[in-house]
């Protein structure tokens, strides 16, 4: 649809500002997690594999927060569409 080519500058600013709120709130999950990868590379060298891909997974997450945004924004949009039909 042409009014979210419009908006896309706005969405991906949002989608900016979600996930740096999430890094602040989520400081101390991240921080562990972090901590804990660590521990378990220096102590258990032989998972460096296992340990890899679930850190590019923990990662993909702002993946997921992109998403979750652009489809509470559709769906919020098509909504208001719907009741100013009726």
């Amino acid at each position: 649809m042409e009014v979210y080519k419009w908006l896309e500058p706005s969405i991906k600013a949002r989608v900016k500002e979600i996930k740096e709120d999430c890094k602040i709130k989520y400081r101390k999950t991240f921080s562990e997690f972090e901590k804990v990868h660590q521990d378990m590379l220096k102590s258990h060298p032989e998972v460096f594999d296992e340990l890899l891909r679930l850190e590019t997974l923990f990662i993909e997450k702002d993946q997921l927060i992109d998403h979750a945004y652009r489809c509470g924004f559709r769906d919020g949009v098509e909504l208001l569409k719907y009741v100013q039909s009726r």
